[in-house]
């Protein structure tokens, strides 16, 4: 079955249009680095290999299709010692979920996915050494298990939540059990990575400190619709009557649900319940305020077959296996019409400008090409600079103006700026383009929507504006000459320092890029209360 469904996610892998969010990781790739601006570095770890490789599509899709494999093992081994043969559907039916099967999009829900249920597993496997009789309460598969809840961590925050959940289950353990050595002999093999990106952190603007605990919560709210739409994610990525029927089990049980009728207290199965509770209780909590997206209990959710294995049987996995392998073969029938349909199809969707730059943009680059003797690239967004950059590198010939090396300088290596203030997502490109060279030269910015024609004035000279139809879009094209750097970095460049690179005053002092690159400032200055 998992060969089937790799070579399957292989094909998808070698058709799929290559994305912006994709796009986006594989910079992170080509630059390096052990951190980036919304998230710790292990997705650009992950793929630094891959893009020295090569640029193709399949190659840097690779871990994650090879990360399907992994997880359907991983949740057979959580579950066998206590499932038995049920444990066999539980990593069959992981296999089959759509968002699972699907997504061979290489992102840094990827090792996020892996560290997690690997430390799970190690944990596992150190409370049952732990157990035996005349063993000492520590062992290795402690530390192992930090280690792995470390790396899961430097790939993303949302790892916290499993931190957490080793913590509750310590507290709810009995004492005779002897939780605490052992979770403090994991929490030191968590340490060293998440320390290292808080170094990272230090050096480099707070990056991914503000942006995922202060910039990106704008939309707090209080909501009911939230909450909703959170149960259809979960019911999406696992079976509704699966799910229902654990919750229902965990209620009647309350907080001995680790323990089968008749038996002596397993803290391994306890283990599975609080790293699965924990953090799906977390994301329902944080929903009253804010959406969940539908990737956030990605890492969390396999452990739901694995519980159903544990404390539902193999007649419960079945069921979950129709249900998940009848909606899979929806969505492939779905997708397999859409794929055949004409791409003007969608002409009349608001997604179509987007849609036509994902699967054309040879053919965008092909309407660019004739300016870039005489101009910088840039667009008005993060994704589509990416998506542009990529498609540049990968299909448009390169001249020796361009370079083509790995140097951290979009223009240099001529890709795709992003000209304005962009969003307070995707901003990792700060750290590559480089207004001081352009003063004085040429901008070409390429953009999905009409330009307002006071817009780019203030930066140029000479300001002249264009359009392109392809595909039935219209596409818009500004030919800035003459580019006035210092108007730009006094009306668009503050700005941004102002609202994304000032942390709180309680941060320690360190170094930012930004601020040193364009404002002569060690520190970009902390900003004010409230």
């Amino acid at each position: 079955m998992l060969v089937a469904v790799t070579v399957l996610r292989l094909a998808i892998a070698f058709v799929l249009p290559f994305t912006g969010d994709e796009a986006y990781y594989y910079f992170w790739g080509v630059y390096g680095g052990y951190g980036g601006y919304d998230h710790p570095g292990m997705v650009a770890w992950w793929l630094w290999p891959f893009v020295r490789l090569g640029s193709s599509e399949w190659l840097i899709r690779l871990p994650a299709v090879l990360l399907l494999p992994a997880v359907s093992w991983l949740t057979w081994r959580i579950a066998r010692p206590a499932a038995g043969r049920a444990a066999e559907f539980a990593g069959i039916a992981v296999a089959l979920v759509p968002a699972e099967l699907l997504n061979v999009l290489t992102t840094t829900d990827t090792p996020l996915v892996l560290f997690c249920l690997a430390s799970v597993l190690a944990y596992q496997t150190a409370l049952r050494r732990a157990a035996a009789p005349g063993t000492a309460a520590v062992n290795r598969w402690h530390w192992i298990a930090g280690v792995l809840l470390g790396a899961a961590l430097d790939s993303k925050y949302f790892a916290a939540l499993l931190a957490i959940a080793f913590l509750v289950f310590a507290l709810v353990s009995p004492r005779r059990e002897r939780p605490w050595p052992g979770l403090v002999a994991l929490a030191a093999g968590a340490v060293p990575l998440f320390a290292l990106n808080l170094y990272w952190n230090f050096e480099n603007c707070w990056l991914n400190i503000l942006f995922n605990f202060f910039t990106r919560h704008d939309n707090v709210s209080l909501s009911v619709r939230n909450p909703a739409v959170y149960l259809v994610i979960l019911a999406y990525l696992t079976a509704p009557l699966l799910l229902w029927r654990l919750a229902r089990r965990a209620l009647v049980a309350g907080p001995d649900v680790g323990r089968p009728a008749g038996q002596p207290p397993d803290p391994a199965r306890r283990l599975v319940a609080c790293a699965l509770a924990v953090p799906l209780a977390a994301f329902g909590a944080l929903s009253l305020v804010k959406s969940i997206g539908l990737h956030w209990p990605f890492a969390f959710t396999p452990l739901a077959f694995a519980a159903g294995a544990i404390w539902l049987g193999e007649a419960e996995l079945r069921r979950a296996i129709r249900w998940v392998a009848a909606l899979s073969g929806i969505h492939l029938a779905v997708i397999g019409a859409a794929v055949l349909l004409p791409l003007e199809t969608w002409q009349t969707s608001r997604l179509y400008d987007g849609l036509v730059l994902t699967v054309q943009p040879r053919a965008v680059m092909a309407l660019l090409e004739p300016y870039a003797s005489d101009y910088a690239f840039a667009t008005d967004g993060y994704s589509n600079s990416v998506t542009l950059s990529y498609a540049r590198r990968r299909f448009a010939p390169r001249t020796a103006a361009q370079g083509g090396g790995f140097a951290a300088d979009s223009a240099a290596n001529g890709d795709f700026l992003v000209f304005g203030r962009g969003s307070a997502h995707g901003r990792q490109q700060d750290r590559y383009d480089d207004f001081r060279p352009l003063d004085r030269g040429n901008i070409l910015v390429f953009r999905k929507t009409r330009p307002p024609l006071e817009e780019y004035q203030p930066f140029f000279d000479q300001v002249e504006y264009r359009s392109a139809v392809l595909r039935g879009v219209t596409y818009y094209l500004v030919l800035g000459r003459g580019f006035r750097y210092a108007a730009y970095r006094d009306q668009v460049l503050a700005v941004i320092r102002d609202r994304f690179y000032r942390g709180p005053a309680w941060l320690p002092a360190g170094h930012c890029f930004f601020c040193e690159r364009y404002f002569g400032e060690a520190r970009c200055a902390a900003a004010p209360p409230g």
